[in-house]
């Protein structure tokens, strides 16, 4: 019998650079009394990269996660409600027309009300989204190439609210070169307090500052990000494909066949086979 061999190859999904995004969001940045009408657009491609799934062991078939009631078994997507675990023994279940109602309105903008010093942000406080704002339609370019102006003008960054996903974000907004971008961040309010360790600095001499300046120095040149690149993931497109590709003569059986039953279809049992007459 004449060997086949899978064709099938894994390759690595590699953003493409400098392509723009979709808009995400459509709205309008406020600065006081003037509004200017933005779109956002991810400012950050998103890499997915391979995923890997849960299977059974020596099976091969996916886990399947179903959403099961204790008492009635499986359900139905829209039988799926929330509720907030009061305690261990007593959750208090909620309806969606109590979850509009604690809800912020949804009023579309992006209001800066403060504004603070180019980079004095605390980094720490970046929640990881980052938007690009720009001009809805050609009418509102002219105020937002103010904006972007004045706020580089004024070193300044704006800090405000925006409501993302039904839920009111902390934002600051700063200008980078002839745009604005925007970046989500934390509540400080959620920031830990540094180690106490941090809190006592002794041993600091003239010398020691002196040699790590060199050091830092020498080191400072253009970043190669392909030398800080995380190579995991090569590795494991390389292991898949070799697990695909390799020759196989007939595709191998599952050793353990799962049978699905329906919620609304109960288990049939296997009734023993009985004695033919003599």
């Amino acid at each position: 019998m004449k060997k086949r061999v899978n064709q099938r190859e894994v390759t690595a999904q590699r953003p493409e650079p400098l392509r723009p995004g979709r808009a995400s969001w459509c709205g309008e940045l406020q600065l006081g009394q003037l509004l200017v009408p933005v779109k956002a657009f991810p400012a950050v491609q998103s890499c997915v990269g391979i995923q890997l799934c849960q299977v059974h062991a020596g099976c091969g078939r996916r886990i399947e996660q179903p959403k099961r009631c204790p008492q009635h078994g499986l359900l139905e997507p829209h039988e799926v409600g929330k509720a907030f675990a009061y305690s261990a023994d007593e959750i208090v279940e909620l309806h969606p027309s109590d979850l509009q109602g604690i809800s912020p309105v949804d009023d579309k903008k992006i209001v800066l009300s403060q504004f603070i010093g180019a980079m004095s942000l605390d980094l720490t406080l970046l929640a990881g989204r980052s938007l690009q704002l720009a001009p809805s339609h050609a009418a509102a370019g002219p105020i937002y190439a103010t904006i972007v102006a004045a706020l580089t003008k004024a070193a300044k960054w704006g800090v405000g609210t925006v409501v993302f996903s039904g839920k009111r974000s902390l934002v600051v907004v700063r200008p980078e070169s002839s745009r604005l971008v925007l970046h989500t961040l934390h509540s400080p309010r959620l920031l830990y307090a540094p180690p106490d360790a941090m809190n006592t600095v002794n041993g600091v001499t003239r010398e020691s500052v002196t040699h790590v300046c060199k050091m830092i120095e020498q080191n400072s040149r253009p970043i190669k990000w392909d030398d800080l690149e995380d190579e995991s993931e090569d590795r494991l497109i390389e292991l898949v494909n070799a697990r695909i590709c390799r020759p196989t003569l007939v595709k191998e059986k599952s050793k353990c066949p799962v049978r699905r039953i329906s919620a609304s279809q109960p288990s049939r049992r296997t009734r023993p086979a009985t004695a033919k007459a003599a």
